[in-house]
């Protein structure tokens, strides 16, 4: 290859997980070139030991590096920086699955797009085949005709593409795969104050808010003939009351964050109406089940509510050093 890599993998109380992922990783082409540095951040020190074991009773992961960090994925995402010597940098999450040609194809893709400073893939989540699939795909449809794929809208919505298809310059990328020219980012941090929202350590919405803040230094891409297949492993994805009231309040901080590239009417009226399909999803189709004590438009309520007390936001200057 071209160049150096270096993957960088943050673990919580996912043991079984990443040592699924270690193994998958080590056969992709071009494995033993590239340093992995996993960040261990579990409350127990059981998980950090079984994998730390696991690299050093196997040869094979001699140039793997586990390291342990305070629970929150941005916090432990900003724990890797001082061990990052490469290249290039990939942020993965430890429920991904590559291609056999990964690190060959992301390591031409910066080689021929010299402009290029990050770079993500097509992410497959491997929907299944039945009738809320078949929904899914139509709601694909409408999401591609009426949200512009890869890029933060200005009401503050940001979708990843739900296809594969021609490389597109984008504006900001998933955590779950992101890629970085290291020179570009290494004075940059990700947003710890995200991790006092109501998912906690999850820290929703690092990944838009430090990559679209590299965007506004470089050129990004999404590498749209490459694909990785997301496993989507259970997380606080699934618990509505946390995760809108979190949706909610991280529009507030986008608003304030990237004043230039949002507007607040059109944030407010993205947020009235995704509380009517709500409703809709609710109390008519009853495709999304939420707790007894779910009280509706939760997103645009907490909006306002961060609005007037900010919990997540900080200077931007903050985050770079």
């Amino acid at each position: 290859m071209k160049y150096s890599h270096t993957v960088i993998v943050c673990s919580r109380d996912r043991s079984l997980e990443l040592l699924d992922f270690l193994e998958d990783i080590s056969n992709i082409t071009d494995f033993s070139s590239v340093k992995i540095i996993i960040v261990e951040n579990s409350l127990s020190s059981e998980n950090y030991q079984a994998v730390k074991a696991k690299i050093n009773n196997d040869s094979t992961f001699h140039k793997t590096t586990i390291i342990q960090s305070p629970p929150g994925l941005a916090r432990a995402r900003n724990e890797s920086f001082s061990l990052i010597d490469s290249d290039i940098v990939h942020f993965m999450d430890d429920d991904i699955s590559l291609p056999p040609n990964y690190f060959q194809a992301i390591d031409q893709a910066f080689f021929d797009n010299l402009q290029t400073g990050g770079i993500a893939p097509f992410i497959d989540t491997h929907s299944s085949t039945s009738v809320r699939s078949s929904i899914a795909r139509v709601k694909k449809v409408f999401r591609q005709l009426l949200i512009s794929e890869g890029r933060l809208s200005k009401s503050g919505r940001a979708t990843w593409f739900s296809n594969p298809g021609k490389n597109t310059q984008v504006d900001w990328l998933p955590g779950c795969c992101m890629v970085y020219r290291f020179e570009i980012i290494k004075k940059l941090r990700f947003e710890t104050n995200l991790e006092n929202g109501p998912l906690g350590g999850y820290a929703l919405g690092e990944d838009l808010d430090f990559s679209h803040r590299v965007s506004q230094e470089t050129n990004l891409m999404f590498l749209g003939e490459t694909s990785i297949v997301h496993k989507l492993a259970p997380n606080q994805r699934t618990n509505w009351l946390s995760m809108d009231e979190g949706i909610g309040r991280l529009r507030a901080f986008l608003l304030a964050r990237f004043p230039e590239d949002l507007r607040i009417s059109r944030v407010i009226t993205s947020l009235i109406l995704e509380g009517l399909n709500d409703l809709i999803r609710i109390k008519i189709t009853r495709t999304k089940v939420v707790s007894d004590n779910y009280k509706q438009f939760a997103r645009l309520r907490f909006f306002y509510i961060e609005r007037n007390k900010q919990k997540l936001f900080i200077s931007r200057e903050q985050n770079e050093i």
